[in-house]
C-alpha cells in the first residue's frame, strides 16, 4: 500500500507491537507529544505486577489500562487521551487470550469499545475465533450494542491480499480473514508490517469502515521488528477551546512607580461620590487595575500542550526526519538509505534521554531556589497530578455530555443545589434552648495598622478570583491602604458587605470514583482578594472575642489555636486507656455528618451569633454577608451563568471555619458519654464495668444528635456511621455479643479497628494496623523516589523524604511510639530504604558513617542513633571497621592474584608437555601415560592415538 501521510486530524489512533515497553518508554512518550493520538494501543509490552503504572506513564493520558502476563513476553497495554472519557469493560475481557477491552467516548453520538489483542506465534486460530465470536455476541445483547467497534493488535495471522507482496498466506491468517467475512468486519491496514518476514500482522478491524481514514504504516520506534500501524477518525469532536489566562511580567514591574501615582489619586473624594459601597468597591479596583495595565507589562497565554514536559522542538524535528526517511526506504530501499534511516533512528533516540536528563538538571537547580518550582516538580515526580480536564458528564437523565458548555452547566447546578435549601425554614423557636451570654459584640472596627499587617503577611501564590492578586495588594500596601481602611469602614459602619465580593468563581476537583458523575467533584470557591481582606478583619476581631470570653465549646479542637489533632488524639487514647486499665468495656461512635459545611443553615447561623452577644450593626453585616451570594464555575475557559445559593459556608472564604465552629457550638450540651469534635469529626466514647450501661447511656446521646441534626438541618450519614468496642482480648468475644448501638432506629456497623484523624484505632489499642498502613503507604512513596533518583538530585530526594515519608510517621508517633518493637523495626526499615535512595548507596553497603558525617538530613540520623545505642558504636568504633574492612579486601585480593598466576603457570607447563609429546607420538606405544607433578598435585595424562586428543583424568585446580 502506498504510505501516505496521515492528516491532522483531531483522533488519531495507533497500535504498535513495542517488545518490551519500559526501555522504550522515553521514545514512546515523545511520539506521543508529536502526534497526540486520542488511543495508543500497544502489545508485547513485557510488562507485570512489579512494574508500577507510574513507571509507563504518559503526559495527557489516563493512567494504562493493562493485561498483564504472568510469566515472561507478551502483555497488552491501551492509552487514551484525558480529555476523553474512558472506561475498562472486564466483561468483554479474556486473559488467557490477551484480549483488553476499553470504552471511549469521543462524542455525545460516537462511542468506540476498542479490543487490544496479541495473538502468540504459530497458534491454534480456532479457540481464539471462538471466544471473540462469543464476545460479540455479547455485546450485541447490552447497551453497548450500538457503538462503534474496534480491533488493534498483532494476530500473528498473514493474509496474502493484506500485505501486496507474494508472501503465501498462512492458514492463520486465511481462517482469521474468513471470520471477518462472516461478522461483517473490515480490516484496513494493507502493506507490511514486519519488515523481516515481509508480512501484514498488526491490523486495524472495524466494524464500520467509512469511520477510518488515512491509514498509514511508520516506522517502528526503537528495538521492535515491527513498523506501527495509524489511522484516523472521520468524526471529530467540536475543537476544544484553548483556555486563556492575563499573565502579568512582575519581574518588570516598578512598584515604586505604581505606588508613586496611585499615591496621587484623589481617591477620597472620588469615592465620596458614590453612596454605596459596592459602587466604591468597583470604582476603586478598576482605576487600580487600569494603573496596574499601564506600568507592568501583561500578554495572554494558551494553555493547549499535551507535550511531555521535556519535550523540545528539536525532538519534533528529529522525529521528522525519522519518518522522513524510512519513507524513502519504502519507496527506494538501497543499503545507503537504511543505513541514513538507522542513524537518524538512534540520533533521536538518544536526543530523548539527553533532553530528559538535561529538563531534570535544570529543574534541580531551581528546587532549593523556590518553594513554587519544588512542589511542581513533586506534583510531576511524584504522579500527584490531579484529573485537570473533565472528558464527560452525565447529565440529569444519564446521558453522556461532551461539550463544554453544557458540562460547566451541569456542574453549577450541581453545585447550586447542594448549597440551596428549598424546604421549610428553620424554626426560631430552637434557639431558644440554647445558652446566651452577657457579652457583646456591636460593631467591627478597622484600623490602619491592622490593614497594613494583613497586606504584608498576603502569600502571593495564593490564588484570587480574576482581578486584583494577592500579590498587586502587597506591592500596592503603601498607597492604597488608606483608601481601603475608608472602605471597610463604610462597609461595617452601614452593614453591607459589596455584592460582587459575594460572586464565588467555582473549579471542580475530581475526588475518586468515576469522573461521569457530578457528586464525585468537590467545588473550590475563588473569592476576590479585597474580600479576604475583609473578612480577615472581622475573622480577628470574632476570634479574639470568642476565645477571649471562653464562648465556644471546650470539647472543639477544629480550627482552635494552639490546638491540634495529635493532642485531642492524645487525650482520647488516655481516656479509652483508662477505661480498660480499670476493667470497663469502653464502647465509642463515630459520626459522620453529610456535607456538613454545605449544608449550614444562614437563618441558623444568624440565631447562634446573636445567642453568641453578636447584635446590632455586626449582625447586620453578618447578615448582608451570608445572603444574595452566587455561584458560577468554571471549566476549560467556559464559565457558567450565576446562580444564587442560600446555605452553606462555601470552602475558600476566611470566616467559613469559625462560622462552622459556631454552628456545631452547641452540639455537646446535654450530651452524658465523653464526646470530642474535630470541626464536623464527631467522636462519642463511654465506658462502664457493666457493658449495658454503656451501651444505654451512648444510644441516649445519639438519639439526642439525631434530634440535633433535624432540627439544624445537618443530616447524619447513617451508613458511615461506625462503632467499636475497646476491650482486652480475653473479653473479646463477649464484647462482640453486645447489643448493636442505634441510631434513628438503625444498627451501626461493629468494626474491630477504626480511622479516625489519621490513626487507625484498633479493639485492644495494638498499633500493628496502623503502622502497617503507614509503612505500606511510606513504601509506595519511596518507591517513586527510587524510580526517581537517577532524575532528582540529593537535596530534592531529601525534602521528598521529609515532606511525604518523615510527615507519615511522626503524626501520632507521640501516641503509638510504646508499640512493640516489631513494628518499631518495620518503620526503621522503611526509612533505612529511604536513606539509601537519597544517599544514592546500594542495600550491601556500610552506610552508618554517612549518617554520622552528616550527609542526611537530621531527622534521618534517627537509624544512626538507634544503632549507636544498641552497639554502642562511635565514630572512632566506624573508622576501625572501616579500616579492618579495607585492609581484608587487599588481602583477598593478593591471595586470588597470587592463585591465578600460579594455576596459569601450571597450565602453560602442561600445554608444553602436551606438545612435546605430540612431537613423540610416532615412538611411543599405543597407550602411554604421563604425569604432571609439583609439591602439591599430581595429573596423569593419558594419550589416546585413536581419538586424536588428549583427556585428563583429573581437573587441574
Amino acid at each position: 500500500m502506498a504510505l501516505a501521510k496521515a492528516t491532522a486530524a483531531d483522533l488519531k489512533i495507533a497500535s504498535m507491537n513495542i517488545r518490551s515497553l519500559v526501555p522504550q518508554i522515553d521514545v514512546v512518550r515523545a511520539y506521543v507529544s508529536i502526534n497526540q493520538p486520542v488511543i495508543l494501543s500497544l502489545t508485547e509490552t513485557w510488562i507485570d505486577h512489579t512494574i508500577e503504572d507510574f513507571d509507563i506513564d504518559l503526559f495527557g493520558y489516563h493512567s494504562p489500562f493493562r493485561l498483564d502476563r504472568n510469566r515472561h513476553g507478551g502483555g497488552c497495554a491501551l492509552y487514551t487521551r484525558s480529555d476523553f472519557h474512558s472506561t475498562r469493560i472486564a466483561m468483554f475481557e479474556d486473559p488467557s487470550f490477551e484480549i483488553l477491552c476499553v470504552r471511549l467516548t469521543l462524542s455525545q453520538s460516537l462511542q468506540v469499545l476498542v479490543l487490544t489483542c496479541y495473538m502468540q506465534p504459530n497458534p491454534i486460530i480456532q479457540p481464539f475465533l471462538d471466544r471473540m465470536d462469543s464476545i460479540f455476541t455479547s455485546i450485541s445483547h447490552t447497551k453497548y450494542k450500538s457503538d462503534q467497534i474496534l480491533l488493534l493488535g498483532d494476530f500473528n495471522a498473514h493474509f496474502q491480499p493484506w500485505s501486496n507482496n507474494s508472501k503465501v498466506s498462512t492458514n492463520e491468517g486465511i481462517q482469521l480473514n474468513s471470520y471477518l467475512i462472516s461478522r461483517n468486519l473490515y480490516q484496513m491496514v494493507s502493506g507490511v508490517t514486519r519488515p523481516k518476514s515481509k508480512t501484514c500482522l498488526d491490523l486495524i478491524i472495524t466494524s464500520t469502515p467509512s469511520i477510518i481514514v488515512d491509514v498509514c504504516i511508520c516506522p517502528a520506534l526503537a528495538c521492535s521488528d515491527h513498523s506501527f500501524v495509524q489511522c484516523s477518525l472521520t468524526s471529530r469532536p467540536a475543537r476544544k477551546r484553548n483556555v486563556e489566562r492575563l499573565i502579568y511580567d512582575y519581574k518588570l514591574a516598578n512598584w515604586d512607580l505604581i505606588n508613586e501615582n496611585c499615591s496621587r489619586i484623589p481617591f477620597h473624594s472620588l469615592l465620596h461620590l458614590y453612596d454605596d459601597v459596592g459602587e466604591r468597591v468597583k470604582v476603586f479596583e478598576d482605576i487600580l487595575i487600569a494603573q496596574i495595565n499601564k506600568f507592568i507589562p501583561q500578554k495572554i497565554v494558551a494553555q493547549k500542550s499535551r507535550d511531555k514536559v521535556w519535550f523540545t522542538d528539536n525532538l519534533r524535528s528529529l522525529y521528522r526526519k525519522k519518518v522522513k526517511l524510512y519513507r524513502s526506504i519504502c519507496h527506494k530501499p538501497s543499503y545507503y538509505s537504511q543505513k541514513r534511516y538507522d542513524e537518524a533512528a538512534k540520533e533521536f533516540s538518544e536526543a530523548c534521554t539527553s533532553a530528559k536528563k538535561e529538563y531534570y538538571r535544570r529543574i534541580n537547580n531551581k528546587v532549593l531556589a523556590s518553594s513554587k518550582n519544588w512542589w511542581s516538580l513533586v506534583q510531576h515526580s511524584m504522579r500527584r497530578n490531579r484529573l485537570s480536564s473533565i472528558p464527560a458528564l452525565n447529565d440529569m437523565n444519564n446521558v453522556i455530555i461532551t461539550d463544554a458548555v453544557k458540562k460547566v452547566e451541569i456542574l453549577n447546578s450541581h453545585f447550586a443545589t447542594i448549597c440551596t435549601w428549598r424546604g421549610p425554614q428553620l424554626d426560631i423557636s430552637a434557639a431558644d434552648s440554647l445558652p446566651s451570654t452577657s457579652y457583646k459584640l456591636s460593631s467591627f472596627t478597622v484600623s490602619y495598622s491592622s490593614v497594613c499587617s494583613i497586606l504584608e503577611k498576603l502569600d502571593c501564590n495564593r490564588a484570587a478570583a480574576p482581578g486584583l492578586t494577592n500579590r498587586m495588594l502587597k506591592n500596592l500596601e503603601p498607597s492604597i491602604t488608606p483608601t481601603l481602611v475608608d472602605i471597610l469602614q463604610h462597609s461595617f459602619s452601614s452593614g453591607v458587605f459589596p455584592q460582587q465580593w459575594k460572586r464565588g468563581l467555582v473549579n471542580p476537583l475530581f475526588k475518586s470514583g468515576d469522573s461521569l458523575d457530578p457528586n464525585n467533584y468537590r467545588p473550590i470557591t475563588l473569592l476576590p482578594a479585597l474580600s479576604k481582606v475583609c473578612e480577615r478583619v472581622v475573622f480577628c476581631q470574632l476570634s479574639s472575642y470568642l476565645t477571649k470570653n471562653k464562648l465556644l465549646s471546650p470539647f472543639q479542637s477544629g480550627f482552635v489555636a494552639k490546638d491540634s489533632t495529635t493532642n485531642m488524639l492524645l487525650d482520647v487514647v488516655h481516656k479509652i486507656n483508662a477505661g480498660l486499665a480499670d476493667h470497663h468495656y469502653v464502647r465509642a461512635v463515630l459520626l459522620d455528618f453529610q456535607k456538613a459545611f454545605d449544608n449550614v443553615s444562614h437563618r441558623g447561623l444568624l440565631l447562634k451569633l446573636a445567642k453568641k452577644g453578636v447584635q446590632g450593626k455586626a449582625l447586620k453585616w453578618f447578615e448582608s454577608y451570608l445572603t444574595e451570594r452566587t455561584i458560577q464555575t468554571l471549566l476549560e475557559g467556559v464559565t457558567s451563568s450565576p446562580l444564587k445559593i442560600n446555605k452553606g459556608v462555601p470552602q475558600g472564604l476566611v470566616l467559613g471555619p469559625l462560622l462552622f465552629l459556631l454552628y456545631i457550638d452547641d452540639l455537646p450540651l446535654n450530651i452524658e458519654s465523653m464526646i470530642k469534635l474535630y470541626a464536623d469529626d464527631v467522636l462519642l466514647v463511654s465506658h462502664h464495668n457493666d457493658p449495658l450501661v454503656a451501651t444505654a447511656v451512648l444510644n441516649k446521646d445519639l438519639e439526642r444528635v439525631f434530634n440535633w441534626s433535624v432540627i439544624w438541618y445537618i443530616p447524619l450519614n447513617l451508613y458511615k456511621c461506625e462503632s467499636i468496642t475497646f476491650s482486652s482480648r480475653r473479653h473479646r468475644i463477649r464484647a462482640l455479643a453486645l447489643p448493636p448501638l442505634m441510631l434513628n432506629s438503625v444498627p451501626l456497623k461493629e468494626y474491630g479497628e477504626v480511622k479516625y484523624l489519621g490513626l487507625w484505632l484498633t479493639f485492644d489499642l495494638s498499633w500493628t494496623t496502623h503502622v502497617n498502613k503507614v509503612c505500606a503507604r511510606a513504601n509506595s512513596i519511596v518507591a517513586l523516589m527510587s524510580y526517581n533518583k537517577w532524575l532528582l538530585c540529593k537535596n530534592a530526594l531529601e525534602l521528598v523524604y521529609n515532606s511525604f515519608v518523615l510527615s507519615l510517621f511522626n503524626y501520632g508517633s507521640v501516641i503509638y511510639s510504646l508499640t512493640i518493637e516489631a513494628n518499631l523495626k518495620k518503620i526503621e526499615t522503611v526509612q533505612y530504604h529511604a536513606a539509601l535512595v537519597v544517599l544514592g548507596a546500594m542495600r550491601e553497603e556500610n552506610n552508618i558513617h554517612k549518617y554520622e558525617s552528616g550527609q542526611v538530613h537530621v531527622e534521618i540520623k534517627n537509624i544512626f542513633d538507634a544503632h549507636q545505642k544498641q552497639f554502642h558504636l562511635n565514630w572512632r568504633d566506624v573508622a576501625v571497621v572501616m579500616l579492618l574492612i579495607t585492609v581484608g579486601f587487599a588481602l583477598v585480593y593478593l591471595f586470588v592474584r597470587y592463585s591465578l598466576k600460579k594455576k596459569w603457570k601450571q597450565l602453560q607447563l602442561l600445554r608444553s608437555l602436551v606438545y612435546r609429546s605430540g612431537q613423540q607420538q610416532r615412538r611411543e606405544p599405543e597407550h602411554q601415560v604421563y604425569t604432571l607433578s609439583n609439591d602439591h598435585v599430581s595429573i596423569p595424562i593419558t594419550q589416546t592415538r585413536e581419538e586424536g586428543f588428549f583427556s585428563s583424568t583429573r581437573r587441574l585446580p
